[in-house]
């Protein structure tokens, strides 16, 4: 059977494994965007408020919502407040000049010359009594200061029982009882007349026919003007019958739901049930969101562990969205989005894998949370804030008790926001005083519940934290014990090559300790066998009675059996990937050579370790510091211009096999590492003192 053949099974099998592997992956994003998405906040609490019965508790407004009108409660207030409008007299100056025009006609019909006005015995009378003109003149005149209208009965009626009388630029208003016309100026004259004259009639008439005469009507209606004002008392009726902000009162506990209670409800149901396309809205934002999380992992984060990402990102999210839906539910005033476990996520995600992805999912779960509730403005600078801090600072604690410290940060980063949320908000200061506390206790229990969770992650996962690599860099641990006792040698080099991944690792920007770490376990597979590595040998070499090929797997199981050790001791899968990756798929040529000598047909691959080649920075500079210190470490006289030289041989036939093609180093960086290199290996390998003879 050939060989196309006996892959094909092989090759279907693991495309058969990819495809479930990434349904899984599919399914768990899908399901955690379901989840998401049903723990959205909803109002539930209004399902137990019913009109006509005691509230069964305290109704916060759970946002800014307006209590409208229905359109014949409209119509009704609006034709209320065109009755309340006091229908406009204006006063008409022209009239008192008709009043004086008249008064002077009269006055010139009394002379013998003069043409009769009034009747001849009213004239006679008046000519007999001259003051009797100039006393009606005067109360007509006094009356229609005041006003006069033609006629009462056709003013429109007034629901204020008032009227606006208008003079120029000034109004007052009067009671319509103030308001008098014509036949009511003429009934109080005669009254005057009468009271005036009370014994002699005759003279009362005339008096009363001459202020008939004199007596003129002052103020006319204007229904041009009171319509205009109507119509602005109706345009100024407000839709809106009450106004009620985000976190303010609706209804006390035990107060009965009447008409406008049921309103109130009726406006907030109405925005629930109309609410669709901001909800549908708020969900398009969450697709999008977690659209982004999976383009970061998948371009920025390709070597990171895909699982313990969803997983990470799920529980994270999961704690988010539970406690702001819980918030939703209470619907106090008091218990505010501030209590949201939002920190667990970027400080789980920056221990986890790195506090670049950490701030931002954090980033992207701040914007979450200011659209879950409403766009609020304070809950983004809050989650920015706590997303950066949480991020940043937790790869600056280097142990597990100094997670107070991590509490603090993040309770200063969410006491800092909510003041200047404050101060851009109408908050009143126990509001501030209670997201202060919140902030503090989703601080403390965020960070309770990632110290809780992060030895699940790291045994289950096999991650390497920085506490737990921390605690692996302890020469104390029971593998590097065994290796000092079994395979001395071997632990000196792991060591030295720990040191030299330390410079290299910082000298680019690496992580000083994943590289350190790394290179104390790259060699653990020693342990079985220690006498075939010469670093361990004392004299006697087991090679010498070995073939080159049979040299050269003996060489390669270091490798296999490092592996096995690192499953059964859990070590985290980065460490792991060091012994695996430290030889790379470099030749043995040593051995290789040797078989030339006998065989010069012996196949090149045979001598090579099996691989993979190094695909972090780390490896790579284990890889290159595991190579030099074992060159460096041959060297009979290990000169600075030795060391240096052969530095420079070591990088420049790794670069030449290919062994770094899987890292991207710059020629800076690999000019920066052989700089740390160097005054490492120099000042471990330089030339000692004589001491003299005894």
């Amino acid at each position: 059977m050939s060989g196309d053949a006996l892959t094909q099974p092989e090759d279907r099998g693991a495309l058969r494994g990819r495809i479930i592997h990434n349904t899984l992956k599919a399914l768990v994003f899908l399901a955690l965007l379901a989840g998401t998405i049903a723990l959205l906040p909803r109002p539930r609490f209004l399902e137990d408020f019913e009109p006509g019965r005691p509230a069964p508790s305290d109704l916060y407004a759970p946002f800014d919502f307006k209590v409208r009108r229905s359109p014949e409660e409209l119509e009704r207030a609006r034709e209320e407040a065109a009755a309340k409008v006091a229908p406009i007299l204006e006063y008409d100056e022209e009239a008192r000049k008709v009043l004086t025009a008249r008064y002077d006609s009269l006055k010139a019909s009394l002379s013998d010359t003069g043409v009769l006005v009034i009747s001849p015995g009213a004239t006679s009378i008046l000519r007999a009594n001259p003051g009797m003109l100039e006393e009606a003149f005067s109360l007509a005149r006094t009356l229609s200061e005041r006003g006069l209208v033609q006629n009462k009965g056709e003013l429109p009626s007034s629901s204020t029982r008032e009227y606006l009388i208008a003079r120029g630029d000034e109004e007052r208003r009067v009671p319509d009882t103030m308001i008098s016309d014509i036949g009511g100026a003429i009934e109080r004259s005669r009254a005057f007349a009468l009271a005036r004259y009370p014994l002699d009639s005759v003279r009362a008439a005339a008096f009363t026919e001459a202020f008939s005469y004199i007596c003129t009507p002052t103020l006319r209606y204007n229904q041009l003007a009171t319509e205009k004002r109507r119509q602005d008392a109706i345009s100024r009726v407000p839709e809106v019958s009450e106004e009620f902000l985000k976190g303010q009162l609706v209804f006390s506990k035990g107060e009965i739901i009447d008409s406008s209670g049921a309103e109130r409800l009726r406006a907030m149901r109405e925005i629930l049930r109309t609410g669709g396309r901001t909800r549908w809205g708020v969900i398009i934002s969450i697709v999008i969101v977690f659209s982004l999380i999976v383009l970061f992992f998948l371009v920025y984060r390709r070597t990171v562990p895909r699982w313990t990402t969803i997983l990470a990102v799920a529980v994270g999210y999961a704690l988010f969205f539970g406690t702001a839906h819980l918030v939703s539910i209470v619907n106090s005033e008091i218990v505010t989005p501030y209590l949201t476990l939002l920190p667990f996520l970027p400080v789980m995600v920056s221990i986890v894998l790195d506090p670049e992805a950490g701030v931002f999912l954090g980033f992207l779960e701040a914007i979450l949370l200011s659209l879950l509730f409403g766009g609020d403005f304070g809950l983004l600078l809050y989650g920015v804030a706590i997303a950066g801090a949480g991020g940043l600072s937790s790869r600056i604690f280097k142990n597990r008790y100094q997670m107070y410290l991590l509490i603090l940060v993040l309770f200063l980063a969410g006491s800092a926001s909510a003041t200047g949320a404050f101060l851009l908000k109408d908050w009143s200061a126990r509001t501030l005083l209670f997201n202060y506390l919140w902030a503090m206790l989703s601080s403390f229990v965020s960070v309770l519940l990632v110290f809780a969770a992060l030895p699940l992650f790291e045994r289950v996962f096999r991650l390497s934290t920085d506490f737990l690599l921390s605690e692996l860099a302890s020469l104390q641990h029971p593998l590097l014990r065994e290796l000092a006792e079994k395979a001395p040698g071997t632990f000196t080099h792991t060591i030295l090559v720990g040191n030299l991944c330390e410079a290299g690792a910082r000298a680019i920007g690496a992580s000083p300790l994943l590289a350190r770490v790394g290179a104390y376990y790259h060699d653990i597979g020693k342990l079985v066998g220690p006498e075939f590595f010469i670093e361990n040998q004392r004299g006697y070499n087991p090679h010498d009675t070995l073939t080159p090929e049979e040299s050269a797997e003996m060489l390669r199981s270091h490798v296999i059996e490092g592996e096995r050790l690192a499953d059964a001791k859990g070590l985290p899968k980065d460490i792991k990937r060091f012994i695996s990756t430290h030889h790379g798929t470099s030749l043995m040529r040593q051995f290789y050579l040797k078989a030339k000598e006998t065989d010069p047909g012996a196949p090149e691959s045979a001598f090579r370790y099996r691989g993979p080649k190094p695909f972090t920075v780390e490896e790579a500079i284990c890889m290159l510091a595991d190579s030099c210190e074992a060159a460096a470490r041959a060297l009979e006289e290990p000169s600075e211009d030795a060391i240096i030289r052969i530095v420079e041989e070591v990088f420049a036939r790794h670069v030449a096999d290919g062994q770094l093609s899987e890292v991207r180093f710059t020629a800076g960086q690999l000019e920066a590492l052989k700089n740390a290199f160097i005054p490492v290996l120099v000042g471990t390998f330089h030339e000692r003192i004589a001491y003299p003879k005894s």
